[in-house]
């Protein structure tokens, strides 16, 4: 039995993981369903598709199952689907039971080589490992997604609010292009569902990075060593509403320790540069950390944080986690729908084309490729920004979507999302007066990633 079983002090998160089929074939080589060695592809039978590795290989419809050579890949038996050597990737499309595009049926099958985008299948033969979010350790052993596309997690009790997903698909090497690829890789805040079954899909991965490159950024306002010598108060990134003056106070005068801190930290020694991504990791690791202490589905909307957004007050009993995942959906689907009438509707757009040439020497270039990439280029390109000037100039991508016809309708998108993460991060900041200890402990003992 391939699920993992609890250990005396364990406790089982459980949970099953969907992607975009349409990409996931076309990053295996425009007809891939599953592989095994890495090199041979085959499909067949409707429901059962086989791969073998490298010699032979077979498939068939119904009981059928083949196998062939040293590295035996076999699948059979209706929506069955096994696999060996480690080196699996699959979409199966006949076990789907909850796509949002295409299929409907639990055994509709889907020509590999056309499948439409934004077409949202269990993904079978991933990997799943459960990381903590307070040390960025592994808290357990990882586990394959199973042919349906579930998976089971075992991490240590009493650390369930502070786990991390971390997903992706397998590869023979760190450098296969299929692990290296970063719309491949799924990272996902297990305390983001409220059912406790945690789903990796597209939308809950953008939503997860989102979150936490902007509560990155305002950690990353406080540490950087352009700032040590400057009172926290003279950033605006620290004054969000609702925050009593006292607290605020307080929160200003520790920002002063923390920048201390880090500049007497071990892994700041001969450090020099205004901006160094040692300390980004390090404002990471301390927001993660103070996340992991929210409970981010009893944070509701606050309607002071969402200042501009009409709908603020009506929604101010709503969950922000469920608010911005209906938005992720929402703008996914759109720019789906614009990739499945051209691949390459994104290419030229002048929103694109200002994005990429504002980026530094170097860093990769924007391209839109899934429905996913759009929401992960407005949120982490236009919201993460504290600028909201700049922020609101995402009305033009959220205006050629229709999903807006004005400026004051497509502005409301930013307000939402915006208003529901600083709803998080009233919640967030305050903490850092309550964890002082943990914090120092963190800064001190922090050993940056290469």
């Amino acid at each position: 039995d391939p699920t993992p079983q609890p250990t005396v002090d364990g406790t089982l998160i459980s949970g099953l993981m969907r992607i975009d089929a349409s990409y996931v074939i076309a990053a295996g080589g425009g007809n891939v369903i599953a592989a095994g060695g890495g090199n041979v592809i085959a499909a067949g039978g409707g429901n059962v598709i086989a791969a073998g590795g490298g010699n032979v290989i077979a498939a068939g419809g119904g009981n059928v199952i083949a196998a062939g050579g040293g590295n035996v890949i076999a699948a059979g038996g209706g929506n069955v689907i096994a696999a060996g050597g480690g080196n699996y990737r699959v979409l199966d499309a006949s076990a789907c039971s909850d796509t949002q595009t295409l299929p409907t049926s639990p055994t509709a099958s889907l020509d590999p080589k056309h499948v439409p985008p934004g077409t949202i299948l269990p993904a079978s033969g991933t990997v799943v490992v459960p990381v903590s979010l307070k040390t960025g350790k592994v808290l357990g052993p990882a586990v394959f997604t199973d042919s349906t596309g579930h998976y089971t997690v075992t991490v240590p009790k009493g650390t369930e609010s502070d786990v991390m997903l971390v997903a992706g698909v397998p590869g023979k090497s760190a450098s296969d292009p299929l692990v290296t690829d970063p719309r491949l890789q799924y990272t996902v805040l297990a305390a983001m569902s409220a059912s406790g079954t945690p789903e990796i899909d597209e939308d809950t991965a953008t939503l997860t990075r989102y979150l936490r490159s902007t509560m990155r950024a305002r950690l990353d306002a406080l540490l950087q060593p352009a700032l040590i010598a400057s009172s926290a108060s003279d950033t605006a990134l620290l004054k969000i509403p609702n925050i009593p003056p006292a607290e605020q106070t307080v929160i200003n005068a520790y920002a002063d320790v923390l920048r201390n801190e880090v500049k007497s930290a071990p892994f700041f020694t001969g450090v020099e540069k205004t901006d160094t991504p040692h300390v980004l990791q390090l404002a990471q690791r301390i927001s993660d950390s103070l996340v992991a202490q929210i409970d981010l589905n009893k944070v509701n909307l606050d309607p002071a944080m969402a200042k501009g957004w009409t709908m603020a007050s009506a929604n101010s009993n709503q969950g922000v986690m469920k608010l911005m995942l209906d938005e992720m959906r929402l703008i996914r689907g759109a720019a789906d729908a614009k990739l499945a009438e051209n691949p390459h509707y994104f290419d030229d757009k002048p929103y694109i084309t200002a994005a990429n040439l504002s980026l530094p020497a170097g860093a990769a270039q924007y391209q839109i490729l899934k429905g996913s990439d759009l929401c992960d280029f407005i949120v982490n390109y236009y919201y993460a920004s504290s600028d909201a000037k700049f922020g609101l100039t995402s009305r033009a991508v959220i205006e050629d979507l229709g999903l807006a016809c004005d400026d004051t309708t497509a502005d409301q998108v930013y307000y939402e999302i915006w208003g529901c993460a600083n709803s998080i991060l009233e919640k967030m900041l305050p903490l850092l007066t309550t964890d002082q200890k943990d914090i120092s402990t963190t800064i001190q003992s922090f050993t940056p990633s290469p």
